[in-house]
């Protein structure tokens, strides 16, 4: 998504950022909405969508939103191994048949659509065509000057 300095350390890219941007960054934590996450941070509402946009494009922005995304994912323990531990753990219970003898297929089968989509194994495909029309001038030679 971006590249950033090894060595940019969080306290001067904090300073960096205005007030509005840090809590933009913040607010955009808590569902990833930009246009909400910047009338929350006291954005226009005319102009919260296209602020949005704006800030996200940038990279202090967007070093700051990685560097609390990180600092959540440790605080709560969780990472990519957890996420797909539990689905596959959502995966096995909703194929098990329950006391009716049904299984909760519409659970199981999202599970396993997230699974597969973490291990690359559904591609999404789109088609395109187009058409080109190349137009040629003609060109015109001459092999000697003409004389007067």
């Amino acid at each position: 998504m971006f590249i950033i300095e090894e060595s940019l350390d969080i306290e001067s890219l904090k300073e960096s950022l205005t007030g509005k941007q840090k809590m933009f960054c913040e607010e955009y934590l808590v569902d990833f909405n930009g246009t909400r996450a910047a009338t929350a941070a006291g954005y226009s509402e005319k102009t919260g969508y296209s602020i949005a946009g704006e800030n996200l494009k940038k990279p202090e922005i967007q070093a700051y939103i990685k560097h609390l995304t990180e600092n959540r994912n440790k605080r709560v323990h969780v990472d990519v191994d957890y996420v797909v531990g539990k689905l596959k753990t959502v995966a096995d219970i909703c194929s098990k048949e329950n006391d009716l003898g049904n299984i909760d297929s519409t659970g199981a089968n999202k599970s396993l659509e997230l699974l597969g989509k973490h291990l690359g194994m559904y591609v999404d495909k789109t088609e395109s065509s187009s058409t080109v029309t190349v137009k040629r001038e003609p060109t015109i030679s001459f092999d000697d000057e003409p004389t007067e």
